[in-house]
């Protein structure tokens, strides 16, 4: 089963699936229970709105739920096109984008109302609000403008990109709007006015992003068969959290508890938060001449270390910390990258204290050095 969505709050965690309809979990995802009076569609996203839960699908329109998920209702009147990708509220407007562009409701879904004057003839694929604006990506069309509340609508005319994408997940954290776009993340500061990439070496190809979401001071990206990427720095340096998935096609995140989940195309997955740690950055444009791998500093340490490896061609590195009995405890980097000098910084603060070992491997090179933890 495909886990498309999820809707999270203190009482109710809901998920949304690929035909199956909208699933709930009273145990933060240990064991799941089908709503069998909600959508059965594909379910495309949901919106949280104290307890009314919005639900937007791929064939059935707009649900809404007045009890936190527990029951719902189909709330189309004014939809035409019942292809549901986005929902978002701005003011006392609550406004649904998909296949048919944009509709607006001020009665809390009971009817629809055609807005989005000036979007394009497309799929309007993710909608985000900051400050007074609205933004829209609009599928294969770029970024759009709204300071009306989605009446009317201009393009974003600097540095953004437009037409070389199918989906733009759009994420707003703080002041600023993020917008994925493979191989990188662009970011607006001035509420979607212009663009400018954010994320040099994001170690993605051109693939479909799936999901867009931040924790914290974190942004987690889920990639078509790429897994889990996240970011400490706002999209600066990247690491990769694939340990344990089987399926890399990874559409939603959440936290429930202590846990991170993650929906894929075959299951949900949980990692402690505490295991996001890593903040991997390339820190200089000059190519090495060969492989090196530093000893970390500082050393004892207690419970952060940073570890400086250097690598003069592109392929795939990975660098594992171990324990005395030879057992993986972490992967700090599994992902190709560029040539360059980084420096990766393992958190060691749910280990216990003693001597551990870190082996880089790059392409045929591997080395090992030793590393020791005192609480």
């Amino acid at each position: 089963m495909n886990y498309s969505c999820f809707s999270s709050a203190d009482s109710f965690f809901l998920c949304g699936t690929n035909g199956y309809g909208v699933l709930s979990s009273t145990d933060d995802g240990a064991t799941w229970t089908n709503i069998s009076n909600g959508p059965s569609s594909t379910t495309q996203c949901f919106h949280n709105n104290g307890k009314l839960v919005y639900c937007g699908t791929y064939s059935e329109g707009v649900f809404r739920s007045t009890d936190y998920g527990k029951t719902w209702t189909a709330k189309n009147t004014g939809i035409a096109n019942k292809k549901i990708y986005a929902i978002t509220i701005i003011g006392s407007y609550l406004l649904a984008g998909g296949g048919g562009g944009l509709y607006r409701s001020t009665d809390s879904a009971n009817t629809w109302t055609v807005a989005g004057s000036g979007l394009p003839s497309a799929d309007v694929q993710s909608l985000a609000v900051i400050s007074t604006k609205v933004v829209a990506s609009v599928k294969n069309n770029g970024l759009y403008v709204s300071a009306d509340s989605g009446a009317t609508w201009v393009q974003s005319s600097t540095g953004g990109p437009y037409d070389i994408y199918t989906y733009g997940h759009l994420l707003v954290k703080g002041t600023k709007i993020f917008a994925a776009v493979p191989p990188n993340i662009f970011v607006s500061t001035d509420n979607g006015v212009s663009w400018t990439p954010d994320s040099v070496g994001l170690p993605l190809i051109q693939t479909t992003i799936l999901a867009l979401w931040s924790n914290g001071d974190k942004i987690f990206i889920g990639a078509f068969g790429y897994g889990c990427y996240f970011s400490n720095d706002n999209g600066a340096g990247w690491a990769l959290m694939n340990d344990g998935l089987t399926n890399l096609n990874v559409r939603t995140f959440a936290q429930r508890g202590t846990n991170i989940l993650c929906g894929t195309d075959s299951s949900v997955w949980s990692r402690p938060v505490a295991d996001f740690v890593t903040s991997v950055n390339s820190n200089t444009n000059q190519i090495p001449s060969k492989h090196v791998l530093k000893q970390n500093f500082p050393n004892p340490f207690n419970p952060t270390t940073q570890i400086r490896f250097e690598i003069p061609v592109s392929g795939l590195v990975t660098l594992k910390i171990f324990d005395v009995l030879g057992r993986e405890v972490a992967t700090l980097v599994n992902e190709r990258k560029s040539p360059g000098t980084y420096d990766v910084e393992w958190n060691a603060s749910t280990m216990p204290s003693g001597v551990y070992f870190y082996r880089l491997q790059a392409g045929k090179y591997a080395e090992t050095k030793k590393l020791l933890l005192l609480k």
